[in-house]
Formats: C-alpha cells, structure tokens, sequence
C-alpha cells in the first residue's frame, strides 16, 4: 500500500489578509514618497492615487479620481492619494 504525503496549507484568516493589506499600503505610501519628484514632475497640481506600487489616477478633481477609482473596482480605502505641489501649504486641523 502506498501513502501519499499530504501537503498541509496554513489556513489564511481575516487577520492575515488586513495585515497583508496594511503591508501594501505602506508600500504605496513609500513609493509615493520615494518617487515624490518625479511624480510631481509629471502631475504638478495634481491629485495622485497609488495602488500596488503604481499610478493608477491621476488629475486635479478628486472626485473624478473617486470616480475612475470605482470605475476600475479599486477600492478607495486601499489606495494612497496625495496632492502634488510645489508650493508649500498650511493646514489647520
């Protein structure tokens, strides 16, 4: 009689998948600051929106980002949106 090993997967829980979540926007938001010049080179005075390690909107209507975000079935709480400007601004909180 043979016996075949079977392999065992490690289970992946709704921990696992929002830590690898987390995991990814952080790595987003390093690009974003990383390629922050270049980035600004290309979009001045645009709002960016950065989702695996890419561009995936860009322009100077967040809401149209918004939009094409859902458009392209990216969920917009997974994403990294900055605004890319030369002039420095103040902002009161």
């Amino acid at each position: 009689m043979t016996t075949m090993a079977i392999q065992s997967r490690p289970v992946q829980t709704a921990d696992d998948e929002l830590v690898a979540q987390m995991r990814q926007f952080e790595d987003d938001s390093n690009y974003l600051a990383l390629h922050h010049h270049v980035l600004l080179d290309q979009f001045p005075e645009q709002w960016v929106a950065v989702f695996n390690g890419q561009v995936v909107s860009h322009g100077t209507n967040i809401n149209a980002i918004t939009k094409e975000l859902a458009s392209k079935r990216i969920p917009p709480n997974r994403v990294v949106v900055a605004f890319l400007s030369r002039r420095r601004r103040t902002l009161i909180l």
